[in-house]
This record gives structure tokens, sequence and C-alpha cells, in this order.
């Protein structure tokens, strides 16, 4: 991976969120998510803080990157979020985060993988779909601001 500020490949690490992420999630979601719910970036911490809540995040040369918030519910795993820096999108992050969600989802009995995200989130819906996310149904007015959005699904077992 390359830093946009050093051209050499720097490794991305997943690890689980400890109490020192708080403010980066909640900027990062900030950033992310606000065009779609006011105070985005309380509601992406309030979701990582459950007890059926897993968040990773990603590193590269120790510089968080990215994260990802899955929901390991009873009948299934949800993906709540997922977000990468935008100077560092493009570079497979997204990927390593969904990997990491599905893989724990796996590894806690889930049989299926949900998650719901803006209909014109072009980027988020070419991640999720080459990950083997298929299609459910398209919502009408679902965000804040009347934004549609889509399900989708992956089978784990």
């Amino acid at each position: 991976m390359l830093d946009p500020v050093d051209p050499e490949p720097a490794p991305i690490a997943i690890r689980r969120m400890q109490p020192s992420d708080a403010d980066f999630v909640r900027d990062l979601a900030r950033r992310v998510f606000n065009e779609y719910r006011p105070n985005s970036g309380g509601h992406t911490l309030r979701l990582a803080a459950r007890d059926s809540s897993t968040t990773f995040i990603a590193t590269a040369r120790e510089r968080r990157v990215g994260f990802v918030v899955i929901d390991l519910g009873p009948t299934g795993a949800y993906l709540d979020a997922i977000a990468v820096e935008e100077a560092f999108r493009g570079r497979r992050i997204g990927a390593a985060l969904l990997t990491s969600a599905e893989t724990e989802a796996r590894r806690t009995g889930a049989a299926e993988l949900r998650l719901v995200t803006a209909e014109a989130n072009v980027a988020a819906l070419d991640l999720f779909t080459k990950h083997g996310l298929i299609f459910d149904r398209r919502h009408g007015p679902y965000y804040a601001h009347g934004q549609a959005a889509v399900s989708l699904h992956k089978r784990l077992a």
C-alpha cells in the first residue's frame, strides 16, 4: 500500500478497536457518513460499543486509516459501518476490513452477513459485490435526507 506522503508500500494491519481509537472512529464516521445521518460519528460509536459488536481498525505504518463495525447477533452478522480515509481509498483497505469482518462472523457461527448501504455509494457497492454480497432489495427514501438504499447479503456457511 502506498502512503500519500511516502511512495514506499505500507503494509496494512488489521486489529481490534481499542478505547484510544474512539476519536478516530467518531471523526472518520462523521466525515464519511454525515450526508446520510446527522451525528453519524456518535451513532457509529454507539454501534461499536454494543456488547454484540466487534470493530476492527486498519493501520498503515501505525497510522489509523479505516474501520469496520460488525454486529454479531443470534441470527447472523450485520455490517453496520465500514470507512476508509479518503487519501487511502483504492488500496484494498476496505477489502481487508471486509474480509476481517467476514472471518469474525464465520468464527462466531454466523451463517449470513447482511448490510444496507446508500444506492448512490458506487464504491461501496463495488466492494461488496466483488466480495460476493448479493443485492436483496432497494429501499426508497431511507436516510435522513431522503437518499435511497439497497440491502445486500452473503451466505457464510
